[in-house]
């Protein structure tokens, strides 16, 4: 009798994970319209920073992964991604000057939603990246930034817009200067978890054992069979 599990089973005990997931903020998905450009490998030339305002209810104000959406003002898929996630405390109603936590996720794969933008008709990709948990207080309102940072030219990132006009995002071209809030009104497309990232789960050795004697066995059938 033929076992058609066998190998699943196989590979599900090596590679399984825990995964728990549940969106602690939701800024809201893409509105296909436009995006607010957030890049900074225009640098020392021009470049722009974005933020968009967020608070975190008690019980849930621990982040461990950050999911937003995006695109490039060419027609293709921009140059590698560098993206590095900042959180800002608030100060004056504006995102505060100095950063209050900064996590260089790098390369994030964007995978292309299949809807482009009406401005532009560019692909929006939906990213996302788990980073060590941070905590923040509840009730208070915090600023999320990302930004590209790739060092390429040729090609500017623009994170997704969730609404416009209506929405409270700021910008700043100097990383160290004040903030601006976006004159029209605009949400990006953002949300935040609490994930946990899967881990691989130890493999007992009578397993191990285990696959090398299926392996054995397919191998041995396979010569008899010619």
């Amino acid at each position: 009798m033929k076992c058609h599990h066998c190998g699943f089973t196989l590979a599900a005990l090596l590679f399984a994970g825990s995964v728990s997931a549940a969106t602690i903020y939701d800024n809201g998905g893409p509105d296909n319209i436009t995006g607010l450009y957030s890049d900074a490998s225009d640098l020392p030339g021009p470049a722009q920073y974005t933020a968009d305002d967020f608070v975190l209810s008690a019980g849930n104000n621990t982040i461990t992964s950050v999911h937003w959406w995006g695109g490039w003002d060419v027609a293709a898929p921009g140059p590698v991604t560098d993206f590095i996630i900042t959180i800002y405390e608030q100060e004056s109603g504006a995102p505060a000057v100095t950063a209050l936590h900064t996590v260089n996720v790098g390369m994030v794969a964007g995978v292309d939603t299949g809807v482009d933008t009406l401005a532009g008709g560019f692909d929006i990709y939906e990213y996302g990246a788990f980073i060590d948990p941070i905590t923040l207080t509840a009730g208070e309102t915090y600023f999320l930034s990302i930004t590209n940072h790739s060092g390429d030219s040729s090609a500017d990132w623009f994170w997704a817009t969730h609404e416009r006009p209506g929405g409270d995002g700021y910008f700043r071209s100097d990383p160290s200067g004040p903030w601006f809030q976006d004159a029209v009104g605009v949400d990006v497309a953002f949300y935040l978890t609490d994930d946990v990232a899967p881990q691989p789960v130890p493999v007992p050795a009578g397993v191990g054992l285990l696959g090398m004697g299926l392996a054995g066995l397919a191998l041995r059938w396979r010569k008899r069979a010619a």
